[in-house]
């Protein structure tokens, strides 16, 4: 009697065919929960962009009114100026200058009312309103770019009601469940809804 040592050659094969089949069915669903994961995470830097812009408005509001000229439009103490959603950038968060060194620098001493568009923008993140954005790459988080809503705008991702809105920056090209995690909008309320579906 000889004694086995080793595998068969269908042994082997049975292992490798199970091991493609878990393979085949774990990849996906590991990909799905690390798009939730990349969502969730952006998910809470549109929570603090929110707090951070309704709070902007309420000193605003709390101000007197104020009609600034600026490139010959005139600004009210709205925010956002304007008629599109701004997408928030790096370059809002940087060069804030020092006193005197900088255009926006001189703008830190004036009333928010007083503001342009521009620097009110540059204001969320110079007087403390919102903490520098964690950007990832270019203007993105988790691969979402971020946008403050202008009040009764419909335009974008930006409806009525929203105050700042997330979009997946590659329209979900790279996501397995693209429709699932294509964005998120924030209400004045402070509710959050899922953007699942092609606008």
């Amino acid at each position: 009697m000889q004694n086995k040592t080793g595998f068969t050659l269908l042994e082997v094969l049975i292992v490798v065919v199970i091991a493609v089949s878990v393979l085949m069915f774990a990849a996906p669903a590991y990909r799905r929960a690390q798009d939730r994961s990349m969502y969730l995470a952006a998910q809470g830097v549109l929570v603090e962009v929110a707090s951070a812009v309704q709070a902007l408005r309420a000193d605003l509001a709390a101000q007197p009114t104020v009609e600034v000229s600026a490139g010959g439009q005139s600004q009210l103490k709205v925010f956002p100026a304007g008629g599109t959603p701004v997408q928030l950038t790096v370059a809002m968060q940087t060069d804030l200058g020092e006193e005197g060194n900088d255009p926006w620098a001189n703008s830190l001493n004036r009333e928010l009312n007083a503001m342009t568009h521009e620097e009110r923008l540059r204001a969320l993140f110079s007087r403390g309103y919102l903490q520098p954005l964690p950007f990832d790459n270019g203007n993105t988080y988790k691969g979402y770019e971020f946008f403050i809503c202008p009040q009764n705008v419909t335009q974008g991702c930006c409806n009525q009601g929203i105050v700042a809105c997330m979009l997946d920056n590659d329209a979900g090209a790279t996501r397995v469940a693209q429709n699932t995690y294509r964005g998120a909008q924030i209400f004045e309320n402070g509710l959050i809804g899922r953007i699942a579906d092609e606008d």
